[in-house]
């Protein structure tokens, strides 16, 4: 793959991917020494060969994570390389979105903010599954892992689950809100910790990106700088269990908003929008 030059900001961080990859490796090492010894010694109980078959399905399953991880960075860079390609333009290979926004200014009186919250149903449906994960986990870990009896299993499953949901709940009942900012000078969007801003001269490329398969049942959209990335949505009130932010006006004003959005960000930064989704 030839090397693309970087015109906006990466949509990867090569330094989550690295430091994942080092976790697994580190713990797919400590598993190969641990049978290791456990091969080595002279004398080895049913205690000890336990530890060995359960130390072998750490080393397959770290194993298969450290396979696979090679194929998601690279089908990262790939999508990332389209991004580049069009930012710079190079853009004659790409799709662009069918309908186009039409250029038009004239439907926002500026500044203009929107504000979405997470809604209680969706904040316990997530907190929900979070903990059920934690619980399922822990007992699995417990269970296989450090040959710890199903009850006592259980009690530490709930130990650890128990304070994880509280905190997890209250992170998100703090920071779950979002806001978008617009203005004369640009698009600021703040959602959980962060803040991005891109300003209307400074946009490169303005797409429907590829986004994990759970987000795929909004349209997001995304305009990107060589500093920043900012991304919002359309709200499909159909997805009512799982819409992680709702806006503080009804849904279909809120779409039409975001239509005179499009048509303002195609107006002020002359891009063409364009499909990167499949």
């Amino acid at each position: 793959m030839s090397r693309v030059p970087v015109v906006v900001k990466r949509s990867y961080s090569r330094t989550a991917f690295i430091l994942i990859t080092i976790s697994f490796a580190i713990f797919w090492l400590s598993d190969i020494l641990s049978v290791s010894q456990y091969a080595a010694a002279s004398r080895c109980d049913a205690s000890c060969e336990s530890h060995m078959h359960d130390s072998w399905q750490g080393i397959l399953v770290l194993g298969f994570c450290l396979l696979i991880a090679p194929f998601w960075w690279r089908s990262d860079i790939r999508f990332d390389a389209k991004r580049q390609s069009i930012a710079s333009g190079d853009s004659a290979r790409f799709s662009q979105a069918t309908p186009q926004p039409e250029p038009i200014e004239q439907h926002f009186n500026l500044p203009l903010t929107l504000q979405s919250a997470t809604t209680l149903r969706s904040l316990f449906t997530l907190v929900g599954i979070y903990w059920l994960s934690v619980l399922v986990i822990g007992f699995t870990s417990a269970t296989f892992f450090y040959n710890i009896r199903s009850l006592d299993a259980w009690l530490l499953a709930f130990g650890i689950a128990v304070p994880s949901f509280i905190i997890f709940f209250a992170f998100l009942l703090v920071v779950g809100r979002k806001r978008i900012d617009i203005t004369q000078d640009g698009i600021t969007i703040r959602a959980y910790t962060r803040k991005q801003t891109v300003r209307w001269e400074e946009a490169k490329l303005f797409s429907y990106p590829r986004l994990m398969i759970a987000e795929t049942k909004h349209r997001w959209l995304e305009l990107a700088s060589h500093e920043a990335i900012v991304r919002w949505s359309y709200v499909n009130g159909t997805q009512k269990w799982f819409i992680t932010f709702s806006p503080t006006m009804s849904i279909d004003e809120y779409n039409r908003v975001i239509d005179a959005l499009n048509a303002y960000v195609v107006a002020r930064t002359g891009l063409t929008l364009y499909d990167l989704r499949s």
